[in-house]
């Protein structure tokens, strides 16, 4: 769902390829008219790239460079991208700037990226530079949940940026950041994979969550066979949903059990009155499950906001998804004390 040339997109690509690349990243703008293009990245091979920044392909100069580290050359990390206003305002930017481009080689990539990718969790690409001749000295991934590797963490040696990096990790949100001291500059991408919600049962009210989640960066399939349902939600993770829509308790159930049992970050939302959470509910006790399992069920689902159409439902639902999804209450902001965004 993410863009071509987004970090995730880029990843997962890289990661089927099988051959050998550098990773280039926008990491710092400066110009360009207040646009806000950091992050944006290109995968570089020897013979092809795919993704981009400030148009469709990489720039010359940064495919240069990479194809120079490709062959061995360990003499810089880092580009200093210069693009000219008629360039930029061919980008659809204000105008032009100076672009700091990070690169470094994808089988160098320190952390797991298989397993990463495959956890489905939000995870952190850094890359560690340093000041003196621009060399990266550490380049890797590291899932949140397990915090930064102690790699990294000893080739610091500095207490600033080891607690503003704690304080990004433990924030979890997608977003870049920059951290320096005398020495180095990290930079470092926050990534949280799209949403993938798995709907069980047809009709206006699942096409509506469809639609509504296109918009919002969520995968979402319905399905009406047991056997699909159970494969899909087999793969969803904590930023995941499933919505059962089916009052068929015979499909429903075994499904619920498989992913409560599994998976409880994730959201699942249960259809349907009271009275068929009170059966849904005696079903899966009888299949099993713990009371501390069924807590993470919402049944009804959805926020309570007086819906009475098939889209308001959705509404409802979805935004219900998102609330968990970012652990919030779904209540008011004027009551919250919080950040309102994020």
């Amino acid at each position: 769902m993410g863009s071509k040339n987004d970090l995730a997109t880029l990843l997962n690509e890289a990661a089927h390829s099988g051959d050998s690349a550098v990773l280039a990243r926008v990491v710092d703008l400066r110009g360009f008219g207040g646009s806000t293009r950091v992050g944006q990245g290109a995968v570089i091979f020897a013979d092809r790239w795919f993704g981009g920044f400030f148009g469709d392909s990489p720039h010359d100069v940064v495919v240069a460079q990479a194809r120079k580290i490709l062959a061995g050359d360990r003499s810089s990390g880092c580009v200093e991208l210069v693009v000219g206003d008629e360039e930029a305002v061919a980008a659809r930017l204000a105008c032009g700037g100076t672009a700091t481009v990070v690169l470094a080689r994808l089988d160098e990539l320190q952390g797991d990226l298989d397993a990463v990718l495959v956890r489905r969790t939000p995870y952190a690409v850094v890359t560690l530079v340093a000041k003196k001749d621009q060399s990266v000295e550490f380049h890797g991934l590291f899932d949140l949940d397990d915090g930064a590797p102690s790699e990294l963490v000893s080739l610091l040696q500095s207490e600033a940026i080891e607690r503003d990096l704690d304080l990004q990790v433990r924030k979890g949100r997608a977003e870049l950041f920059r951290l320096e001291d005398d020495r180095f500059v990290l930079y470092g991408e926050i990534v949280t994979p799209d949403s993938r919600v798995v709907i069980v049962g047809s009709g206006e009210l699942a096409e509506a969550i469809v639609e509504l989640g296109s918009g919002l960066e969520m995968e979402a399939e319905i399905v009406t066979a047991e056997v699909r349902a159970i494969e899909l939600v087999k793969e969803l993770g904590p930023r995941d949903g499933l919505i059962v829509l089916s009052h068929d308790h015979d499909l429903a159930t075994p499904v619920l059990v498989e992913l409560l049992e599994r998976s409880p970050r994730t959201y699942v939302g249960s259809l349907g009155s009271r009275h068929t959470q009170q059966e849904r509910r005696r079903r899966l006790e009888a299949a099993g499950l713990s009371h501390d399992a069924l807590r993470s069920l919402y049944g009804p689902a959805g926020l309570d906001l007086g819906s009475r159409t098939v889209r308001e439902t959705a509404v409802a639902i979805v935004a219900e998804l998102l609330a968990h999804r970012s652990g919030r209450s779904g209540g008011h902001l004027r009551d919250s004390n919080g950040p309102i965004n994020g």
